[in-house]
């Protein structure tokens, strides 16, 4: 039986647990959970997958939780394999850290790669032809800790990620050698690296999952030495704000803005530079469409929820909003005043079921030469 028939029945079983775990509203003791994950992208295709919880509340319910455990599982006919397992405690020591560690492996032979830089050319008959793809397979180990400093109402998070990257480029092109073969070579690349990680965090929000009042604001500053791997000393800063207006109470109105910031050295992996061309970056555009060192973008959607009822004594919540993506990219800070702007703009559909932060949704959005549509199934983003 293939592994997407597996993941797709496995996901739709796993449905029952949501409601189970969504009616309990102050748990305690041990507790599980199933989250069907089926989304479909233009650029990556059909993924199905699962993901499953073991949350630990204890004997007298803390919050949010005393330890969860999360096992995840997809596979995108056209993007990645991934399986991820990922535990989280809180109140660890007596200074109520709370505790992170991952474990993720990652597969996929249809990595794009236009190139470097915002004025890369992309010809959709090469395209079909596998000439913008290359293989990667990605295994990181990520380990942090979090605390929240009350004073400043703000999280501090350390972390450690080392990291194993292999690459290599498509022999199936129709076209012959592949744009990743032209520039970086047949032969595969393998390399190991550790990064470190100092994270600040400031969550106003008045919802973790579907916020409409508030703001998040973070900043993460990461760094690979040369004496913990095989690559030469690197960085990368990022920068992250997002606000959310309500104008009409009831979450029937509000806008959502977000500013984010990028940027990486020179001799950063190329899966780690910046990016324009996602659902998390610029909507419409391919997926990495644009990949240098910095980046900048803007997003702003106006959203509403115009339906709530309840369904099987359940609610269900649905909602449409409009939005324009905005976006630069260059090879320096320097250089984005001067650079190009890119942009994309569509509208979305979205709803919830169960509870607050399991949420389907459905984007469709136009840029420069592509259309992209965007169907997510799984938590809200």
């Amino acid at each position: 039986m293939s592994l997407k028939i597996v993941l797709s029945i496995a996901a739709l079983a796993s449905s029952s647990s949501i409601a189970a775990f969504g009616a309990s509203d102050r748990p305690v003791g041990v507790h599980w959970a199933g989250y069907p994950i089926g989304n479909y992208t233009s650029d990556q295709g059909v993924t199905l997958g699962l993901l499953g919880r073991r949350f630990d509340y204890g004997d007298s319910g803390v919050k949010p939780f005393k330890s969860v455990t999360t096992f995840q599982a997809s596979h995108a006919t056209h993007g990645s394999t991934v399986i991820q397992l990922e535990f989280e405690e809180t109140g660890v020591t007596e200074h109520d850290l709370r505790f992170t560690s991952a474990l993720t492996a990652q597969r996929n032979e249809n990595q794009r790669y236009y190139g470097l830089g915002d004025q890369t050319l992309r010809n959709t008959t090469l395209e079909r032809q596998n000439f913008y793809y290359y293989e990667q397979e990605l295994l990181t180990f990520e380990n942090a800790v979090r605390k929240k400093i009350e004073s400043l109402g703000w999280d501090i998070q350390l972390g450690i990620a080392p990291t194993l990257n292999r690459s290599r480029s498509l022999t199936t092109a129709q076209s012959g050698p592949t744009l990743f073969q032209n520039e970086y070579g047949s032969s595969r690349k393998t390399s190991y690296y550790t990064t470190t990680h100092l994270r600040f965090i400031r969550d106003r929000r008045d919802s973790e999952f579907v916020p409409s009042r508030g703001s998040i604001a973070s900043a993460a500053l990461s760094h690979s030495p040369r004496f913990l791997g095989q690559l030469p000393a690197w960085s990368r800063i990022d920068l992250d704000y997002r606000r959310y207006d309500s104008f009409i109470d009831g979450r029937k109105l509000w806008l959502a803005t977000q500013a984010r910031m990028t940027s990486s050295s020179n001799d950063a992996p190329l899966v780690e530079k910046a990016r324009l061309g996602s659902l998390g970056t610029l909507r419409g555009l391919p997926l990495n469409r644009y990949l240098s060192n910095d980046s900048l973008s803007l997003r702003s959607e106006l959203r509403s929820i115009w339906y709530h009822d309840s369904f099987f004594d359940l609610p269900l919540k649905l909602g449409t909003g409009v939005f324009i993506d905005t976006g630069k990219i260059a090879s320096s800070v320097s250089q984005l005043t001067s650079s190009s702007f890119h942009s994309g703009y569509g509208c979305s559909l979205f709803g919830s079921y169960f509870t607050d932060d399991f949420v389907g949704s459905t984007n469709i959005a136009f840029s420069e030469g592509a259309t992209a549509l965007y169907l997510i199934l799984g938590f809200s983003y």
